[in-house]
């Protein structure tokens, strides 16, 4: 048997139906049945949605994705930021040996050098005999 997907409107009608199938005399599990649910889903559906109406059960699912779409957002920003941290720390890290102009050595952080690249043209020639 396929898995039925209820949205949350659905939901609150079905918990209403079975409420007043109760109210009428029914036992849980019949008004269950009659309602094509399990008697577990009715008590996890009421546990969540208990009190809702449907403009309230539609809202609370809306905010339920919007949280759910925050925290990826909060994750991937705090991996971002712990990767940038982490490149700052290697950075400072990495001492590079120089030597003075006076012949002694020097230990420099990557940070603490300066790079510049210079290009010069070079020769390029052929001589042909």
């Amino acid at each position: 048997m396929p898995i039925k997907r209820y949205k949350a409107e659905q939901i609150v009608t079905i918990l209403r139906q079975i409420e007043v199938g109760i109210a009428n005399g029914k036992l849980t599990p019949q008004a269950c049945k009659e309602a094509e649910i399990t008697v577990q889903t009715f008590y996890r559906w009421r546990k969540e949605y208990g009190g809702l109406k449907l403009d309230q059960a539609k809202r609370l699912k809306e905010l339920e994705k919007e949280n759910a779409k925050l925290k990826r957002v909060v994750a991937e920003l705090s991996l971002e930021k712990q990767v940038l941290k982490d490149i700052a720390d290697v950075n400072s890290l990495i001492r590079v040996g120089t030597k003075t102009r006076a012949g002694q050595d020097e230990y420099r952080t990557l940070s603490q050098l300066e790079f510049s690249v210079s290009l010069k043209p070079s020769r390029v020639g052929c001589a042909l005999d």
